[in-house]
C-alpha cells in the first residue's frame, strides 16, 4: 500500500511540471514574450483632450502623463518637444536634449552642480518624472504667431522594453511683452552713477496666467547725445561698437555687471550730456516672443567711494558691537534693544553682553579674561535708513530698514554701486579667521605693502565677527569697503579699544572718589564740597583720584553705549582699593540709581565702596531692584522690599523736600560699636542750614534724608548710625513729641562686610557733616580695609 501512494505522488509531480513547461511556451517552444509597455497623456493645464490639435492657447502648459504594463512595471518615462517637421525643439527649462529631442535629467545621486553639458555630467533621459511644464515656443523670428509643436512621452519597464510614443500636438500664441531697465540700486535713467553698475531687467507679459518670467535679455550701450529729432547720434570716437549683448548663458539673467575692467568695459563720460550713456535692451520671454526696446541714458563719472562704519555708536545712532566676559557683562537686556544680544546662563542668572566703556580718557575700554569675547559688526554708509514716503533718509543706524544703498563718502549721494567685498586688519596684520585664511585671491595687498584679508559679501564674516584671544592693551580693528568699482574706502574705519587686566582684591591700593554732584553755588558747590573730601581723607597717604560726571558726561559720554546711564567706566575704578561715591546735593536726584553698572563690576571684583547720598537713595535703589540689579541686596544687605524699605522724613503726607523743611536730623548716632557719632557741620557751607526762622530759631538740620525700616533691612545689614533727631518742641520748625519718637534711632547708614567686600551706604551727605567726624570714620574704614 505505501508503495502503490509513492508511485502516485511521483506521477502527479510530473504531470505537473509538463503542463507548466506547455503553458510556458509557444509553438516554437520559446518563453512567453513580455508585453510592451502603455503611456498615455491624461491632461495638460489640467483639461483632458482627444483632439490631435488644440485651439491657440496660452504658451506655458502643465502635462501630464501616465504609464501601465500588464506583465511588469513602469520604471521611467522620456519626453520631448518637436516642431510640425519633427525637429528636436529645446525650451527654456529643458534646454539640454539628445539628438533625437530626448530631454536629459541627472540620473540619481548625480552632482547637480556639474552643468549638462560638461563631458563628467552624469546624465540620461530617463526619470520619473509624470509631469512637466513645457515652455512652447510662439514667435517667429522673435515676433508673437501662432506655432504649432508637438510633445511626445514614452515609457520603458523594468526588463528594458520600450512603449509606444504618446503624442499631442499644441498650438501655442504669446502676446509681446515689456521690458524696463534701471540698476540694482534704484532707477538710474537721468542720473549720474559711478564706473561700476549692475543693471537690472524686468520683463513684463500680458498674457493671462503668465508669470513675467524671462528666458533672457539683449542690450547694447550707445555713447552720445540726442539729435533734435531725438535719435541717438553715437559720439564720433571713443565710443561702444554696435553689438548687442545677451544675458542668454549668464546664471542671473536679470542682471548684468559692468564695470572699467569688464569686457566690454563701462566708458567714462566727460561732457554732460555731449557724451551720455545710452542704455538700449529688449526681453524675450520663455515664448520666444521679443520685446519692444526700453531705452535710458545716464552718465558715468569716476571719483566714488564707499564709506565704511563699525556699528560702535561712535559716529552714526545705534550701537551694535558687544562684548561678554567674566568682568564684562549686566544682568539684564535693556528694553530699548531691538535684537537678541549674546548672553550666557549662570547659576545666579544670565549675562548679557553689554557695548564698550568709555574711559575717563574717551577710550573704549573693557576689564579683560580669557573668555572676553568681542562681537563687532561693520557695514557702508548707506546700509541703512529710514523711508519717508517714496523716499529713503540714510541713518546709519543698524536697528533702522536696511536699504542697501551705496552713497559716497564725501558727497553723500548715491552711485548706485554695490558692495563687493569688505577688507579687515587686526593690530597691523591681515585679520586671523582659520576658516578663511589670508592666503590667495584671500589675501590683500596695497602697494604700500599693507596686507588685509579679503572677504567676500556672501561670506559669512563678510559683516561680523567675533574677536577672542586678546592680550591686555591697545588694540587696532580696521576695515575698509570694496564696491563693484574695485575701489576701496580710501579712508578706512577702524575702532581703537583698551583691554584693562582685573586687578586682585589683595593687589588693589588707592582711593577714587566719584563726583556725582552738579555744581550749585548754595546747595552743592563744586570747590567746596572737593575740599571736603580732600580734608576727610587728609590722612591718606596713598594715591587718590577724583572723577567729576558732570564733566566726563560733556567731554567723554556717548549716549548711544550703555542706554543712556553709565558715564563712569569699571576700567577706571579696577586698580582702587575703596570707591567713594557722592550724590549730596540733596534736592537733586543724582545719578546713583544710572551708575549700578559700573559699581556692581567693581564690587565683583573685590572692591569695597563707599555712598553718600539722601533721600534720593530710595528711588535709586528701587529703580535698580525693578531693574533688577542685585548690588543693593548682594553687597549692601538690603532685602528687595519695594518703597517700603527706604523712608523719608514725612508730615502730613508732605515729604521733606527742601534742605531746611522737616529739618530734624541733627547727628549720625554711631551704633553697634562702629566709629563715633558724627554731627552736623554747624555753620554749614549751605546757607539753608543756617537760616534763622521769624522766631528767631536757627535750623541747625536738615530734612531730605533717608532711612531704613528696619524690620526690611536684611540679615547680613550691619546697622552703623542712627538718627539723631531734632529735639521735640513747640517752634515751627521743631518736630513734635510723636514725630522725634518716630525718627529718632531709625538706622541711616548700614554696611556689609565680607571675606571679599566692605560696603557702606549713608542716607546723609557727608559733605554736610563735621569734617573731624568723617574724617575719624573714613580713617577706620581704611583700616578695615588694610589700606
Amino acid at each position: 500500500m505505501l508503495k502503490f501512494k509513492k508511485q502516485l505522488i511521483f506521477s502527479f509531480i510530473l504531470l505537473t511540471a509538463v503542463l507548466f513547461l506547455f503553458n510556458a511556451c509557444g509553438r516554437k517552444g520559446k518563453l512567453s514574450p513580455n508585453s510592451k509597455p502603455f503611456v498615455t497623456i491624461t491632461s495638460y493645464a489640467g483639461v483632458d483632450s482627444v483632439n490631435s490639435i488644440t485651439d491657440t492657447t496660452f504658451f506655458q502648459q502643465k502635462i501630464y502623463w501616465t504609464g501601465s504594463d500588464e506583465d511588469g512595471v513602469v520604471e521611467s518615462y522620456a519626453f520631448r518637444i518637436l516642431d510640425t517637421n519633427g525637429n528636436p525643439l529645446s525650451t527654456p527649462g529643458y534646454e539640454y536634449i539628445d539628438d533625437e529631442g530626448w530631454v536629459y535629467h541627472y540620473q540619481t545621486g548625480a552632482d547637480e552642480t556639474i552643468p549638462m553639458d560638461d563631458p563628467n555630467a552624469k546624465i540620461t533621459i530617463w526619470s520619473d518624472q509624470v509631469y512637466a511644464e513645457i515652455n512652447f515656443p510662439a514667435n517667429i523670428n522673435g515676433e508673437p504667431a501662432d506655432v504649432v509643436s508637438a510633445f511626445e512621452v514614452k515609457c520603458k519597464d523594468n526588463r528594458g522594453e520600450e512603449s509606444d510614443i504618446a503624442k499631442r500636438y499644441f498650438s501655442m500664441f504669446s502676446s509681446k511683452p515689456d521690458v524696463t531697465v534701471g540698476s540694482s540700486k534704484g532707477e538710474i535713467n537721468g542720473k549720474t552713477i559711478g564706473t561700476g553698475v549692475v543693471f537690472e531687467f524686468k520683463l513684463i507679459d500680458h498674457d493671462q496666467g503668465a508669470s513675467d518670467v524671462s528666458d533672457y535679455f539683449k542690450f547694447k550701450l550707445i555713447k552720445g547725445l540726442r539729435n533734435e529729432n531725438g535719435e541717438i547720434v553715437p559720439v564720433a570716437t571713443g565710443g561702444y561698437d554696435d553689438q548687442w549683448i545677451s544675458t542668454k548663458n549668464e546664471s542671473d539673467i536679470n542682471h548684468y555687471l559692468m564695470t572699467k575692467k569688464t569686457d566690454p568695459p563701462l566708458l567714462v563720460n566727460f561732457y554732460e550730456p555731449l557724451d551720455s550713456t545710452f542704455l538700449v535692451v529688449k526681453g524675450v520671454n520663455i515664448a520666444g516672443v521679443v520685446s519692444e526696446p526700453d531705452t535710458i541714458s545716464f552718465f558715468v563719472k569716476e571719483g566714488f567711494y564707499p564709506g565704511t562704519i563699525i556699528y560702535n555708536g561712535q559716529y552714526q545712532s545705534g550701537n551694535d558691537v558687544w562684548v561678554l566676559g567674566e568682568h564684562h557683562f549686566t544682568t539684564f537686556m535693556d528694553e530699548s534693544i531691538g535684537k537678541v544680544i549674546e548672553f550666557e546662563n549662570y547659576p545666579e542668572g544670565a549675562h548679557y553682553s553689554t557695548p564698550f566703556w568709555i574711559d575717563k580718557d574717551g577710550n573704549y575700554s573693557v576689564i579683560g579674561s580669557d573668555d572676553l569675547k568681542i562681537y563687532m559688526h561693520w557695514g557702508w554708509h548707506g546700509e541703512y535708513g529710514n523711508q519717508l514716503q517714496d523716499a529713503f533718509v540714510i541713518t546709519d543706524n543698524p536697528f533702522d530698514k536696511r536699504i542697501a544703498s551705496v552713497v559716497d563718502e564725501q558727497s553723500n549721494v548715491s552711485y548706485f554701486a554695490e558692495i563687493k567685498y569688505f577688507d579687515l586688519r587686526l593690530d597691523g596684520e591681515p585679520y586671523n579667521y582659520p576658516p578663511y585664511p589670508p592666503e590667495g585671491d584671500h589675501l590683500q595687498i596695497d602697494p604700500d605693502g599693507k596686507e588685509w584679508l579679503r572677504v567676500p559679501i556672501t561670506n559669512d564674516i563678510a559683516q561680523e565677527t567675533i574677536i577672542t584671544g586678546l592680550d591686555n592693551g591697545v588694540h587696532r580693528f580696521e576695515v575698509r569697503a570694496v564696491d563693484i568699482q574695485d575701489i576701496g574706502d580710501a579712508t578706512p574705519a577702524e575702532f581703537v579699544f583698551k583691554i584693562v587686566p582685573p586687578v586682585p582684591r589683595e593687589e588693589k591700593s588707592g582711593i577714587i572718589i566719584l563726583d556725582d554732584d552738579s555744581n550749585n553755588n548754595n546747595l552743592a558747590p563744586d570747590t567746596v564740597i572737593d575740599s571736603l573730601y580732600g580734608a576727610f581723607l587728609s590722612d591718606y597717604t596713598g594715591e587718590i583720584e577724583s572723577l567729576d560726571r558732570h564733566n566726563l558726561w560733556e567731554s567723554v559720554w556717548d549716549s548711544q553705549l550703555h542706554f543712556s546711564r553709565d558715564v563712569f567706566s569699571p576700567t577706571d575704578l579696577e586698580k582702587y582699593k575703596l570707591v567713594i561715591y557722592h550724590s549730596d546735593y540733596l534736592t537733586d536726584p543724582g545719578n546713583l540709581q544710572k551708575e549700578f553698572e559700573v559699581l556692581y563690576l567693581y564690587l565683583r571684583n573685590g572692591g569695597n565702596l563707599i555712598i553718600s547720598s539722601g533721600k534720593y537713595l530710595r528711588e535709586a535703589i528701587n529703580d535698580v531692584e525693578s531693574i533688577p540689579n542685585p548690588i543693593f541686596d548682594d553687597y549692601f544687605g538690603l532685602r528687595a522690599a519695594g518703597e517700603d524699605l527706604v523712608k523719608v522724613v514725612t508730615k502730613d503726607g508732605n515729604e521733606a523736600n527742601q534742605v531746611n523743611s522737616l529739618a530734624y536730623f541733627q547727628t549720625a548716632v554711631a551704633s553697634n560699636g562702629f566709629s563715633e557719632n558724627i554731627n552736623l557741620q554747624i555753620p554749614s557751607f549751605n546757607p539753608q542750614v543756617n537760616y534763622n526762622m521769624p522766631a528767631q530759631d536757627s535750623v541747625k538740620a536738615i530734612g531730605p534724608v533717608a532711612y531704613f525700616d528696619e524690620s526690611l533691612l536684611g540679615d547680613t545689614a550691619d546697622i552703623i548710625y542712627r538718627f539723631g533727631c531734632k529735639k521735640a518742641g513747640d517752634g515751627p520748625i521743631d518736630p513734635s513729641e510723636a514725630e522725634y519718637e518716630e525718627y529718632n534711632g531709625q538706622p541711616v547708614a548700614v554696611a556689609k562686610v565680607t571675606e571679599n567686600n566692605n560696603c557702606y551706604l549713608f542716607g546723609f551727605p557727608l559733605s554736610y557733616m563735621q569734617v573731624d567726624d568723617v574724617k575719624l570714620l573714613i580713617n577706620k574704614i581704611l583700616t578695615d580695609i588694610g589700606n
